[in-house]
This record gives structure tokens, sequence and C-alpha cells, in this order.
């Protein structure tokens, strides 16, 4: 598992560093180039402007790419900033009202630690978007006393009781080996209505 973490780093950093260089470069000839081309040839002014968006659109897929394999809110601003911002874009995204219920001045944790519990969230909420036939999602994240709370909670269809604990169960697994490393804990439950369900992840602080 840190392996690959430190895999996804390097590879988020050569995409940032290089592919982000070259879309800059691109874009700044491309920009040139409108200018000539509004010259010599205006009949192509509207091909041109296709272009200049669709680099844009690159240059926003460049940098949700290096957001998924290493998150630079984590690192820079901490797990109640990236979790609350992750869950706000992933809202706009899916089209699933979602609500971020974080602690003011969430603790600072290790990087590591912090990472497992992202990590968790977005596997809980990638399920949400696939499986669930949610409307609205709350994912709350708790840092008081000695433990670190978090819960991702959907009013969808629910998960069959049990599943969650198979072996075949690869993004539930994934999510307990990442909580377990750092003594953490994964349950998986209906939520208190009776509708839909609670992925609840705990960790000593």
């Amino acid at each position: 598992m840190r392996t690959t973490e430190v895999e996804k780093t390097k590879l988020a950093a050569e995409l940032h560093d290089e592919m982000g260089s070259l879309l800059t470069v691109l874009s700044m000839r491309l920009n040139r180039l409108g200018e000539r081309v509004a010259e010599v040839a205006p009949g192509l002014a509207d091909e041109h402007a296709q272009l200049i968006d669709l680099v844009r659109n690159m240059v926003v897929s460049q940098r949700r790419i290096v957001a998924s394999l290493r998150p630079v809110l984590l690192d820079s601003f901490g797990l109640g900033v990236a979790l609350r911002h992750y869950v706000e874009d992933w809202g706009r995204h899916t089209g699933i009202q979602a609500e971020a219920d974080i602690t003011p001045a969430f603790p600072t944790l290790r990087a590591n630690a912090g990472l497992a519990l992202f990590r968790t969230a977005q596997e809980a909420l990638t399920n949400v978007a696939r499986h669930a036939n949610a409307s609205f999602v709350r994912v709350s994240l708790n840092g008081e006393g000695k433990r670190v709370t978090m819960s991702i909670e959907d009013d969808g269809i629910g998960v069959p009781p049990g599943v969650w604990l198979l072996a075949s169960s690869h993004g539930f697994s994934g999510m307990r080996e990442r909580l377990m490393e750092f003594g953490g804990q994964l349950v998986v439950e209906p939520t208190p209505g009776g509708r839909g369900t609670r992925v609840s992840a705990t960790m000593p602080r």
C-alpha cells in the first residue's frame, strides 16, 4: 500500500511539472497564433477558439488527475480542508447533493495517516456514485478527543449485510487495510433511519 502511494506521488509530480509545462507552452503559442489567424485567415477564428477551449479542458483534466494521485491540498492545508474541497467537487461532478461536516480547526495528522483517511473517503464516495443510487451524502469528520472519526452516510439503496467483510469486496478490503496500518477500524452499516449506508472510519490521533 505504501509503495503504491509513493509511486502515485512520483507520477503526480511528473504530470504536474512536465505536462503542466507543455500545456503552458502550447497555450502561449496558440494565443500568438490567434493574433496571426485574425489577420490572415479570419474564417479560421472559430476553429482556433475551439482549440483554445480544448487546451483549457486538458489543463483542467491534468489538474484533476494530479489531485487524484496526490491531493495537493492535503499536503498543504491538512485533511479537513482537503476533504471539504473534495466533497464539494465530487458533488458538482456527480450531481448528488453532498454536505461536508468537519470539525473547525481540525488537528494536523501524520501525512500518511491523513492520506489513509482521505483515500477511504474517496473509495466510499466512489461506491456511492457507482452503486448506491443516492440523492444525498453527508461526510463528517471529527478530530476531538483521542480518536479521529470519519463517516460517509448516503440515502441510497444500502449494502447487503456482511458484504463489506467478504474478501471479494476489494474496495472495502482496501479501506480496512489502509486504516489498520494506523491502528484504525472500518465499520459499514445501515444508517440510523434504516435507508442507505454509513461507512465509519476511526483512527487514534
